[in-house]
């Protein structure tokens, strides 16, 4: 009674000290009674105690345990002894419906549990320790595992957690049909390992699990695992722990710990085999299988696989590099696991173009194309990429010279792009967003950013230039000029990382990067092939890929992820203007056909191809990615590490790659006819600014009046010119200034000789007259460059004689060959013209009179252009 008191009384006092609270402090107060903020218990948490928990997992429990019997006679399975007969693995095919290649674990050698305990009986504890520590205990299912399991599931609100036992992986990747992730194929599961677990022993499905279970690089089983892995068999050698612990960490995830895709993946591999190594010193559910010290030591070992294990018990098939593309797709794009295409018979359809694909695979084999400009020790390697830009299908992909199943595929390898980067960092913005084209003009001369002063590959500067020049000779100072002063670092970077989508990071921000193509971490064949597919398909990217579509056993297409969806133009998306993407094609295309040209020496198809070089420095790898109107091919060549040694070799973008891109080309389009780069309608080729020319001068002299007519080239209406005239061509003065038009009659010529010396041959027989042309634009605003002059030019004028060889004939018509006279004593002939030559020019010479008659002999002209007239004639100047 004295405590109801108390608390009454305490209410009462409580009731007095209340004062109204604000709205927000209401609702700030039920938000911290709902989430037991500040390290107290909510008001609504004592909704959620222990006896909830309890309430749930039993309820949860007997849902799983009713199901199971519902399900237990009905679940299909297989009779475990008869596996040996089935091939669930994936196919891959071609558009065309025919098969190149498998996915999935494709090679097992079966190994009894008898043979493998007989040298190795730590290997089947190690799994056992390492995936179900309960094996030996539970019936099938570990209802304890499972219930976590499924609790953690609730409250993730999906199906993350799988809590499957060793004799439910073996229901879940060898036995079922249904493979379909859902809670019923879960229950299914579970009454089939309840069912396993009825009529087979323990070793009996631990000896199924370890040898079907996968272990990457298309192996499937623990004896092959060991084959390719450590070169052991282990019907006959024994591993040793470490070994042990890598191949018992592996199946948790096959591809992450795959040693043979690069240092990365070696990192990896030793990472998860110390976990296992740990576990398996570890003292609980079963003894240790080394002691810490060993553990210490062995973690401290190296991982100990080697490639060539690989190349030696795994078999080669066709296509392996571009098969291996397809499976990181899958992981990148679909949500199928490696044990979905180890087990379930998925059909792959691909855009791979088989004949494309074998001609990429020789020449990573034909040694003639890696050679260098010199000799070089260690070996360089090569990555390749193709594809379709109207519809981004991969057609092609280049692994490597030595690709094998498992290895790193070099068409993902990172290297430096060099130069190839400025079409998409600089040169590009330039056009898009500045409206620069071919002609725009730029000095190359000495530039600095800060501290830094880029230099170009020939060490020297090219003075005036034009973008067209830039582009196709590769010019490093003008291009970094042009992205800080025309196009700016945020713009470039963004064009690169966000239009491109090429792999930048923020370091990437900098002048030597989007310039010359510096990368923190490079970027690999398939995205700069990508990149490019935005020229040839009039400025839209499409998307690589390799995979069409994907069909399970009974025909069903299985979608993509969210957002991965790719349609049959490759999900295009806009990244330049047409004319930008034609312009930049006509640039690129001088890459090659230009003399001048970076690849000019090392592509010759016979049909129009564009693209750009890329060097790196020290020249330690190259880059050619250039396009057809329907094919795109970026290749990278570089020295590569082999046995901590790198190679030396010498390389540029228009060595190696360039004649490795030339190859494929060549081959894969070897029967398909020409085709141009057509310009996109509506798109206008740009207008080429004006540029003064020096008059390409040329002359004759007119004998009918006594004249030289000079003649030179049509310029814009802008030019003027200057006539300048010399006798003896050293001393020039002006004829006539401010003369338009192309042309110009000199009227004030005088003859050679004079009166009767000309004509009975004394005096001088000829006379040079010589002209200058010079060219003046009244719009220049460098004075510099606002004249030039023609060369001289020599016109001869020769004076015309008589041929006094010629006889007047006589009342008899003699002598022989006489010429016939008139009545009046002229000749009955008629004057021709002489040709004379100055300079290559030509002077026609005549043979009039200056009474516009002639005498009765008749004219003749001979190489001088002199006129030889008859007895009666009145010939002034040599009878001109």
């Amino acid at each position: 009674m004295d405590d109801f008191q108390r608390r009454n009384n305490q209410r009462r006092n409580n009731q007095q000290s209340f004062q109204p609270r604000t709205r927000t402090e209401r609702l700030g107060s039920r938000v911290s009674q709902m989430s037991g903020k500040n390290g107290k218990k909510g008001k609504y948490s004592r909704f959620f105690n222990k006896k909830w928990f309890i309430l749930v997992g039993l309820t949860t429990l007997l849902l799983i345990i009713g199901g199971c019997s519902a399900v237990m006679m009905s679940a299909s399975v297989y009779n475990i002894n008869e596996l040996n007969k089935l091939d669930f693995s994936t196919s891959v095919f071609d558009n065309n419906g025919k098969q190149i290649g498998r996915i999935g674990s494709v090679y097992r050698e079966y190994i009894s549990m008898k043979d493998l305990e007989r040298y190795n009986p730590d290997l089947p504890k190690a799994f056992v320790k390492v995936e179900d520590q309960r094996f030996y205990q539970h019936s099938g299912v570990d209802w304890y595992g499972l219930g976590r399991a499924v609790f953690k599931n609730i409250l993730a609100g999906g199906k993350g957690e799988g809590g499957g036992t060793i004799t439910m992986q073996v229901a879940r990747n060898v036995l079922l049909k249904d493979r379909e992730k859902t809670y019923t194929r879960k229950l299914k599961e579970i009454a089939a390992a309840l069912n396993i677990e009825h009529k087979y022993s323990k070793d009996q499905i631990l000896e199924t699990y370890l040898n079907y279970i996968d272990f990457g690089n298309q192996v499937a089983g623990i004896e092959m695992a060991a084959k390719i892995y450590f070169g052991k068999d282990l019907k006959k050698q024994k591993l040793e722990p470490q070994e042990i612990a890598f191949l018992a960490g592996l199946p948790k995830a096959p591809s992450t710990y795959n040693p043979y895709r690069g240092p990365k993946g070696v990192q990896k591999a030793i990472e998860r085999r110390n976990v296992v190594l740990m576990k398996m010193a570890e003292n609980n559910e079963l003894p240790p299988l080394i002691t810490e010290a060993e553990k210490v030591k062995l973690q401290k070992m190296p991982l100990g696989t080697n490639e060539e294990y690989l190349a030696k018990y795994s078999k080669r098939g066709k296509y392996q590099a571009y098969t291996n593309q397809v499976l990181k797709e899958i992981g990148d794009r679909y949500d199928l696991s490696s044990e979905d295409l180890n087990s379930n018979g998925y059909k792959i359809i691909t855009g791979i173009d088989t004949h494309a694909q074998q001609v990429v695979e020789e020449a990573m084999k034909t040694d003639s194309l890696f050679k260098g400009k010199k000799s070089y020790d260690g070996q360089v390697d090569s990555g390749v990429t193709m594809i379709d830009p109207h519809t981004g299908l991969i057609k092609a992909i280049g692994g490597g010279r030595n690709y094998k199943p498992g290895s790193l595929n070099r068409a993902r390898q990172k290297v430096q792009p060099g130069s190839s980067i400025k079409p998409l960092a600089v040169f590009s913005p330039a056009v898009e967003e500045k409206g620069f084209n071919q002609y725009t003009p730029f000095m190359d001369a000495p530039y600095k950013v800060g501290n830094w002063s880029p230099k170009n590959f020939s060490n020297g500067f090219a003075g005036n230039v034009t973008m067209d020049e830039v582009v196709y000779d590769s010019i490093n100072v003008v291009t970094v000029k042009m992205l800080m002063e025309d196009v700016g670092l945020d713009n470039a970077y963004a064009y690169a990382k966000d239009k491109f989508k090429l792999p930048l990071v923020e370091a990437d921000k900098a002048p030597a990067a989007l310039a010359l193509g510096g990368l923190t971490h490079g970027v690999n064949s398939i995205s700069m092939a990508q990149a490019y597919t935005t020229f040839p398909n009039n400025g839209e990217m499409a998307t690589a890929h390799t995979i069409i579509r994907i069909v399970d056993k009974n025909g069903k297409e299985v979608p993509p992820k969210d957002g991965q969806e790719i349609d049959a133009k490759g999900n295009p998306s806009k990244v330049l203007s047409p004319t930008t993407a034609w312009y930049m094609t006509n640039m690129m295309r001088d890459v090659v056909e230009n003399p001048h040209g970076t690849a000019h020496s090392a592509i010759k198809l016979g049909r129009q191809v564009a693209g750009k070089t890329g060097t790196i420095s020290k020249e330690d790898a190259g880059w050619f990615v250039g396009y057809t109107p329907d094919l795109v091919l970026a290749v990278n060549v570089f020295n590569d590490v082999v046995d901590g040694v790198k190679g030396n070799a010498q390389i540029t973008g228009g060595s190696m790659p360039a004649k490795v891109f030339n190859y494929i080309m060549k081959h894969t389009l070897e029967n398909t006819p020409a085709k141009d780069f057509q310009k996109p309608e509506g798109v206008k080729d740009p207008v080429p600014p004006f540029q003064l020319q020096a008059p390409n001068l040329s002359g004759s002299y007119n004998a009918d009046n006594n004249s030289i007519q000079l003649s030179w080239q049509k310029q814009d209406s802008r030019v003027v010119y200057t006539i300048q005239r010399s006798e003896d061509g050293v001393n020039f003065t002006d004829l006539q200034t401010n003369v338009s038009g192309n042309s110009f009659t000199d009227t004030s010529v005088q003859q050679p000789g004079g009166g009767f010396g000309g004509i009975f041959g004394g005096g001088n027989s000829e006379k040079s007259y010589y002209y200058k042309v010079i060219a003046t634009d009244t719009q220049a605003t460098d004075q510099a460059a606002a004249q030039k002059s023609s060369g001289t030019l020599q016109v001869k004028v020769k004076a015309n004689q008589q041929d006094n060889s010629q006889q007047p004939c006589d009342q008899n018509g003699q002598p022989a060959g006489c010429t016939p006279q008139d009545n009046n004593g002229k000749s009955n002939g008629t004057d021709n013209s002489g040709q004379n030559n100055a300079n290559g020019n030509p002077l026609n010479n005549g043979g009039q009179d200056t009474n516009g008659t002639t005498d009765n002999g008749t004219n003749s002209t001979n190489d001088g252009g002199q006129i030889f007239g008859g007895n009666g004639g009145k010939n002034k100047n040599g009878g001109q």
